[in-house]
């Protein structure tokens, strides 16, 4: 179920119920931007939990006022995220209706000379550069050392790296050997092997 609050043209929309177990999360990322036209039930942000990714609606139709929560916050169920304005969304379809009128009325056909085309001779790509390219591709190309950057590790990374962890620290991670001197055995056997063939058969 969607959970939002309306005040009278303006919408709010709120971080829906995320399951029994799930009291919170993170807003990883907006999907939309201020000033976006968004439809009822379309997907604005998405919150990262423990156990899912799950996405925040908007409860209907209109334009993005602005977002009241900043990524990477943490959110919990019923908190407000946009603040939607509905008649924004009919006046801004109403002038884009009437920009489309008029631009098709000042339009004219264009002239038959402006429908030629210059020919443009074909590119030409030496051989040098296209053996440069193979050679290029099937190297693995790694980033140099100031282009790497450290993100912050999601949720639900993070909750399995903790498990595994807890797993290495709860648990006997080991190997055993023993290791026995057969020496005198195996001369015995070969002591007294065809005597006991002699015996037994066997």
């Amino acid at each position: 179920m969607l959970a939002h609050s309306t005040t009278g043209d303006l919408v709010e929309a709120v971080v829906p119920f995320m399951g029994e177990s799930i009291t919170d999360g993170t807003l990883a990322t907006f999907l939309k931007k201020p000033g976006d036209r968004v439809e009822a039930d379309e997907p604005i942000a998405q919150i990262e939990t423990d156990k899912v990714t799950m996405d925040v609606a908007s409860p209907e139709a209109g334009i993005i006022q602005k977002f009241v929560v900043s990524e990477g916050d943490t959110v919990t169920p019923g908190v407000k995220v946009a603040i939607i304005s509905k008649s924004a969304a009919q006046s801004k379809t109403h002038t884009q209706s009437s920009e489309d009128t008029s631009q098709k009325q000042s339009t004219t056909p264009p002239s038959a000379g402006e429908n030629k085309v210059e020919a443009k001779p074909p590119k030409v790509e030496s051989s040098t550069t296209h053996v440069s390219k193979l050679t290029s591709s099937s190297e693995p190309q790694l980033p140099p050392k100031e282009r790497e950057r450290r993100v912050p590790m999601p949720r639900l990374r993070k909750r399995i790296a903790n498990r595994l962890k807890d797993s290495q620290n709860t648990f006997a991670m080991l190997t055993t050997f023993n290791e026995v001197d057969m020496t005198n055995l195996m001369k015995l056997r070969s002591d007294y092997k065809y005597q006991f063939v002699e015996k037994h058969g066997v």
